[in-house]
């Protein structure tokens, strides 16, 4: 999730900067325009940018969780144990997962290319869940 970081950073102050912008001219007679630009009409949110996110960082995750409860299994001898480190790493994942994909609905519901968003955003979350489950 660190390459996701950096985007959901983006995305947060992005909106923050649109709501701040709201309520100023809410609150005010300001002569400021209105902020014209969307989310996804940006350079770094633009939906192919997103979708190569997606693509490279992103389905990149069970992967590196693989190898971290590999490495785990390698030092420590007992599944237990094993299972009370990892939780919270799965829990961690899966809450920038949900972060992204709530970001995704928010600004990009009615584009084309959220399908395959989400159906990207799925397969990972089913994979990072089967980790250190037995089989």
């Amino acid at each position: 999730l660190i390459a996701v970081i950096p985007f959901l950073q983006r995305c947060d102050t992005f909106t923050k900067s649109a709501l701040s912008n709201k309520n100023q001219q809410n609150g005010s007679a300001s002569d400021s325009p209105p902020q014209s630009q969307s989310l996804p009409e940006t350079d770094f949110g633009s939906p192919e940018r997103v979708l190569k996110l997606l693509d490279t960082q992103v389905q990149e995750i069970p992967g590196l969780l693989e190898n971290i409860y590999n490495k785990m299994k390698v030092y420590l001898t007992n599944e237990q144990t094993h299972s009370i480190l990892f939780q919270p790493i799965k829990r961690n994942t899966f809450a920038g997962l949900t972060k992204l994909q709530s970001t995704i609905s928010l600004h990009y519901d009615s584009r084309e290319e959220v399908t395959q968003m989400y159906e990207i955003l799925g397969n990972v979350r089913s994979k990072v869940s089967e980790i250190g489950t037995k089989k």
